[in-house]
């Protein structure tokens, strides 16, 4: 979908490390629902070595669901992906903290398919 970077920077609202996420549309339509990926190897450099607990804040300080995949199928995740909303040509940045795993509930479960 987007382009993206990382840099070590302050969670929001904590002081906590965080990793910083920029994610960039780079079309001239706005997109609902992208995926945004990121490979493990750029939050493990930022100090994010357990992908199943990082958690994924937009800039408001917000979580956004999130999720660790292994492509693979070696048992390690290789990617963390998560979705947002972007307008035409639109740059959003993230921040992915470490904490406790998360325990997703029912209605927060989507699918979708590539």
């Amino acid at each position: 979908m987007s382009d993206h970077k990382h840099t070590s920077s302050q969670s929001p609202g904590t002081g906590a490390p965080g990793a910083t996420i920029t994610a960039v549309n780079r079309l001239p339509l706005s997109r609902a629902n992208q995926t945004v990926e990121v490979p493990a190897a750029d939050l493990e450099a930022a100090g994010r070595n357990d992908l199943a607990n990082v958690h994924v804040m937009d800039a408001t300080g917000k979580e956004v669901l999130c999720q660790a995949v292994d492509g693979d199928g070696d048992g390690t995740p290789d990617q963390l992906i998560f979705q947002a909303d972007f307008a035409a040509g639109e740059t959003l940045t993230f921040t992915a903290v470490s904490g406790e795993k998360r325990v997703y509930t029912k209605e927060q479960f989507r699918a979708y398919g590539r």
